[in-house]
């Protein structure tokens, strides 16, 4: 399989469902942006918060390492990710911790987002087999 660059769409591959099986689940390591309404369909916030203010909410949603900002121009909340980039809802097994309850952007892509039915599929094996070239190039550099 050819080398795929998250940050590059061109480099990824058209989309078919068994892509996702044993994938390392790069879709999850792009920045989310969810509305409020989204925020309470994922169980984060209370019906009657959806259309109140929401900067207090940000705040509070910060501190718990729920989202990484808010715009209140859009008001758009982007969820954290995690130093490596990944969603802070990707657990150790790179699958979701909220799939039921996911973002509509997630649930949409890849036939939404960057460059709409591919996605950056890359095998969890080749993965792990790229990041452990790089661990060891620079312990010994």
């Amino acid at each position: 399989m050819k080398s795929v660059d998250i940050a590059n769409p061109n480099t990824w591959v058209k989309f078919k469902p068994s892509l996702c099986k044993g994938c390392w689940a790069g879709c999850c390591t792009m920045p989310v942006q969810v509305s409020s309404e989204e925020l309470y369909h994922m169980g984060f916030i209370e019906a009657h918060q959806v259309n109140g203010p929401l900067k207090r909410l940000a705040q509070k949603l910060i501190k718990m390492g729920i989202i990484r900002s808010f715009n209140s121009r859009t008001r758009l909340f982007r969820l954290k990710q995690l130093e490596n980039g990944d969603c802070v809802f990707l657990d150790a097994n790179r699958l979701c911790k909220i799939y039921e309850n996911r973002p509509s952007i997630c649930r949409g892509f890849p036939f939404n987002g960057a460059r709409p039915g591919y996605c950056p599929s890359q095998r969890k094996k080749e993965v792990r087999r790229v990041l452990k070239n790089a661990q060891e190039c620079g312990e010994e550099g």
